[in-house]
Protein backbone atom coordinates (compact mmCIF):
# COMPACT_ATOMS: atom_id res chain seq x y z
CA UNK A 1 0.00 0.00 0.00
CA UNK A 2 2.98 2.65 0.58
CA UNK A 3 4.22 1.64 -2.47
CA UNK A 4 1.40 2.41 -4.66
CA UNK A 5 0.61 5.64 -2.11
CA UNK A 6 4.36 6.63 -2.88
CA UNK A 7 3.90 6.17 -6.44
CA UNK A 8 0.87 7.92 -6.88
CA UNK A 9 1.17 11.09 -4.43
CA UNK A 10 4.68 11.08 -3.89
CA UNK A 11 6.90 9.78 -0.38
CA UNK A 12 6.75 13.48 0.77
CA UNK A 13 3.25 13.73 0.68
CA UNK A 14 2.25 10.38 1.64
CA UNK A 15 4.23 10.88 4.79
CA UNK A 16 3.13 14.27 5.53
CA UNK A 17 -0.62 13.32 5.09
CA UNK A 18 -0.01 10.21 7.21
CA UNK A 19 1.64 11.59 10.10
CA UNK A 20 -0.97 14.22 10.52
CA UNK A 21 -3.72 12.09 10.04
CA UNK A 22 -1.94 9.76 12.95
CA UNK A 23 -1.36 12.87 15.27
CA UNK A 24 -4.83 13.88 15.10
CA UNK A 25 -6.55 10.24 15.36
CA UNK A 26 -4.55 10.12 18.69
CA UNK A 27 -5.34 13.66 20.24
CA UNK A 28 -8.84 12.72 19.26
CA UNK A 29 -8.70 9.70 21.49
CA UNK A 30 -7.13 11.85 24.50
CA UNK A 31 -10.05 14.02 24.06
CA UNK A 32 -12.72 11.01 23.96
CA UNK A 33 -11.36 9.47 27.17
CA UNK A 34 -10.93 13.05 29.07
CA UNK A 35 -14.19 12.98 28.46
CA UNK A 36 -15.14 9.99 30.43
CA UNK A 37 -15.51 7.69 27.70
CA UNK A 38 -12.62 5.49 28.24
CA UNK A 39 -13.71 1.76 27.19
CA UNK A 40 -11.79 -0.57 25.42
CA UNK A 41 -13.69 -0.77 22.23
CA UNK A 42 -13.59 3.00 21.55
CA UNK A 43 -9.99 3.06 22.52
CA UNK A 44 -9.30 -0.29 20.49
CA UNK A 45 -11.24 1.49 17.84
CA UNK A 46 -8.95 4.50 17.54
CA UNK A 47 -5.84 3.12 18.07
CA UNK A 48 -6.57 0.86 15.06
CA UNK A 49 -7.01 3.60 12.94
CA UNK A 50 -4.08 5.95 14.42
CA UNK A 51 -1.69 2.73 14.29
CA UNK A 52 -3.08 2.42 10.48
CA UNK A 53 -1.68 5.33 9.73
CA UNK A 54 1.24 4.89 11.55
CA UNK A 55 1.91 1.62 9.41
CA UNK A 56 2.58 4.48 6.41
CA UNK A 57 4.33 6.81 8.49
CA UNK A 58 7.27 4.01 9.15
CA UNK A 59 8.05 2.74 6.16
CA UNK A 60 7.98 6.30 4.35
CA UNK A 61 10.06 7.82 6.39
CA UNK A 62 12.86 4.74 6.85
CA UNK A 63 12.87 5.11 2.78
CA UNK A 64 13.38 8.96 2.99
CA UNK A 65 16.16 8.22 5.49
CA UNK A 66 18.33 5.94 3.97
CA UNK A 67 17.68 7.52 0.49
CA UNK A 68 20.74 9.61 1.06
CA UNK A 69 22.65 6.72 3.11
CA UNK A 70 23.24 3.81 0.26
CA UNK A 71 26.52 3.00 0.79
CA UNK A 72 25.92 2.67 5.07
CA UNK A 73 22.21 1.44 4.37
CA UNK A 74 22.59 -1.26 7.16
CA UNK A 75 24.13 0.80 10.02
CA UNK A 76 21.49 3.99 9.37
CA UNK A 77 18.54 1.19 9.50
CA UNK A 78 20.31 -0.60 12.82
CA UNK A 79 20.74 2.64 14.12
CA UNK A 80 16.71 3.73 13.14
CA UNK A 81 15.71 0.53 14.50
CA UNK A 82 18.16 1.02 18.03
CA UNK A 83 16.38 4.49 18.43
CA UNK A 84 12.80 2.82 18.02
CA UNK A 85 13.32 0.63 20.86
CA UNK A 86 15.36 3.86 23.01
CA UNK A 87 12.45 5.92 22.16
CA UNK A 88 9.74 3.92 22.81
CA UNK A 89 11.55 2.52 26.39
CA UNK A 90 11.64 5.98 27.67
CA UNK A 91 8.50 7.39 26.82
CA UNK A 92 6.55 4.15 28.61
CA UNK A 93 8.64 4.52 31.63
CA UNK A 94 7.69 7.83 31.42
CA UNK A 95 4.12 7.06 31.02
CA UNK A 96 4.38 4.83 33.90
CA UNK A 97 5.12 7.41 36.26
CA UNK A 98 1.68 8.76 36.04
CA UNK A 99 0.11 5.31 35.75
CA UNK A 100 -3.15 6.10 37.77
CA UNK A 101 -5.04 2.80 37.51
CA UNK A 102 -6.65 3.76 34.49
CA UNK A 103 -6.19 3.84 30.27
CA UNK A 104 -5.54 7.80 30.25
CA UNK A 105 -1.80 8.05 30.83
CA UNK A 106 -1.00 5.97 28.13
CA UNK A 107 -3.19 7.53 25.75
CA UNK A 108 -1.65 10.67 26.52
CA UNK A 109 1.79 9.38 26.13
CA UNK A 110 1.18 8.04 22.63
CA UNK A 111 -0.83 11.45 21.62
CA UNK A 112 2.18 13.09 22.73
CA UNK A 113 4.64 10.76 20.55
CA UNK A 114 2.12 11.24 17.69
CA UNK A 115 2.37 15.28 18.11
CA UNK A 116 6.01 14.91 18.62
CA UNK A 117 6.19 12.70 15.35
CA UNK A 118 4.24 15.66 13.41
CA UNK A 119 6.07 18.39 14.38
CA UNK A 120 9.73 16.42 13.48
CA UNK A 121 8.28 15.82 10.32
CA UNK A 122 7.26 19.47 9.47
CA UNK A 123 10.17 20.53 10.46
CA UNK A 124 12.36 17.98 8.62
CA UNK A 125 10.44 17.65 5.55
CA UNK A 126 10.73 22.40 5.08
CA UNK A 127 14.28 21.74 5.94
CA UNK A 128 14.38 19.14 2.79
CA UNK A 129 12.50 21.53 0.66
CA UNK A 130 15.02 24.21 1.45
CA UNK A 131 18.22 21.44 0.65
CA UNK A 132 16.35 20.72 -2.59
CA UNK A 133 15.72 24.19 -3.47
CA UNK A 134 18.90 25.10 -3.01
CA UNK A 135 20.49 22.22 -4.98
CA UNK A 136 18.11 22.98 -7.85
CA UNK A 137 19.34 25.84 -8.04
CA UNK A 138 23.02 25.06 -8.35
Amino acid sequence: MTGWLGDRFGLVRVMRMAVTAFALTMAAMVVVMSLGINQLPVMAAFLFVGYGFLGLVIPTTSVLALEDHGEIAGTASALMGTLHFVTSAIAMVIAGVFFDGTALPMAIGIALCAVGAFVLTQATIGRRRVVEAGAAAE
